[in-house]
């Protein structure tokens, strides 16, 4: 039987290089294949995207570990980027079973909203050993999602956040976007076909800057009219890094229905 792959995701990035050889030593003392890299802090440039599509490729590790301090868990820059990494995996199905470490506290912040799934390991005696039975385990549930979400972004092309009904679900006669962080706003509003960037778009009754109050929380808003099926998707250009996000049908319809994501 072939040894179970890890990627080990190093949050302190260069720093607190005894423990990262300890965790790599112990993962290898019980057989596993490990791989991995430090964590790069770089939104601006989205380098997080190269992480997603490792780990949602053909040849991605059965165990993907994120180590990192207490202080790792708890910035808000790590915890956007491994929201839009989430995103990406649950939209790809990505197989890759998540466990999240603390190595310097009983137990790091609650992760997002997209991540909530991912499982903790703790670093006392035999968490290795407990690693190589997760990888022969029966996959945790992942959360069901009544929408379709996910983030298409590049150095070159900015972010584009992808949203729509879920596989099944009726069109959404019109659709309303809204985020809510310092320094995050909306640049650009589009439809077009799910899972590429539509090169036009006709924008029916367009509405850019609108204020909205959801749960005491203030969002900028932007929406349009267009009819986008379970095969459409409403693209959002991003600029910054949200806090949250809302987004669902037109305010217009009666039945419409708004979703919230905390992605910080």
């Amino acid at each position: 039987m072939s040894a179970k792959k890890i990627w080990v995701t190093w949050l302190p990035g260069d720093n607190n290089q005894k423990e990262l050889h300890a965790t790599i030593g112990d993962l290898q003392a019980v057989g596993l294949q490990v791989n991995g890299s430090p964590w790069i802090d770089d939104l601006e440039k989205s380098v997080w995207t190269e992480l997603a599509d490792m780990l949602c490729c053909d040849e991605a590790p059965d165990l993907w570990l994120l180590s990192g301090r207490a202080e790792d868990f708890a910035s808000k820059r790590i915890r956007y980027a491994l929201s839009m990494i989430a995103s990406n995996m649950l939209e790809r199905n990505a197989q890759a079973k998540v466990f999240v470490q603390c190595i310097d506290s009983v137990s790091a912040a609650e992760m997002p909203m997209l991540s909530s799934h991912w499982q903790t390991m703790d670093t006392g005696p035999g968490w290795n050993a407990k690693m190589v039975a997760a990888a022969f385990s029966p996959a945790v549930a992942k959360p069901k999602q009544d929408f379709h979400f996910t983030v298409i972004a590049h150095s070159h092309i900015g972010q584009w956040y992808e949203v729509g009904p879920a596989k099944g679900q009726e069109a959404w006669k019109g659709a309303m976007f809204g985020l809510a962080g310092e320094g995050a706003e909306i640049a650009f509003q589009a439809v077009g076909k799910r899972g590429q960037l539509p090169e036009k778009s006709v924008n029916e009754y367009a509405q850019n800057g609108i204020e909205a109050e959801i749960g005491g929380v203030n969002f900028t808003a932007c929406a349009l009219q267009n009819l986008i099926s379970d095969e459409d998707a409403y693209f959002i250009k991003v600029k910054g890094a949200p806090d949250k996000i809302m987004f669902g049908g037109h305010p217009g319809q009666d039945q419409a229905e708004v979703n919230l994501i905390d992605l910080t």
